[in-house]
């Protein structure tokens, strides 16, 4: 003799586990799609980045901005080598640590556009 509660208790058994399942795999789909998400944005980011790089290296074909940072920022190395001129580049440095910050920023910036952000950016990091 058959129990006749059973084949419902079966019924509501299986939709349970139907919609844990069903919840599993929707819960594994969306975050499949957040990551794809920001695989895509990342990969956006990084366009952007390198067509930044080539739009401001086309620019600067006719730029003189590269040549002057490269002679000011090897100014105090040479003169360094000239004993009665350490000690103005050593003041020199003094002085620049003395400037406001948003000074050396924009001075940061400048030589940063100059050489290239990515090649700046790189310097920074080994600098960390």
């Amino acid at each position: 003799m058959a129990i006749p509660i059973l084949g419902p208790l079966l019924s509501i058994i299986t939709v349970g586990i139907e919609k844990f399942a069903e919840n599993r795999k929707l819960k594994a789909d969306h975050k499949l799609e957040v990551q794809k998400a920001r695989t895509r944005r990342i990969q956006h980011l990084d366009e952007a980045d390198s067509n930044w790089d080539s739009v401001m290296a086309e620019a600067s074909k006719d730029s003189w901005k590269d040549e002057f940072w490269t002679i000011v920022l090897a100014i105090p190395a040479i003169l360094a080598f000239f004993p009665n001129m350490s000690d103005i580049v050593l003041d020199g440095f003094k002085a620049l640590e003395a400037m406001p910050d948003w000074y050396k920023a924009a001075v940061g910036l400048a030589v940063a556009a100059a050489f290239g952000y990515r090649k700046f950016v790189d310097i920074m990091k080994a600098k960390k």
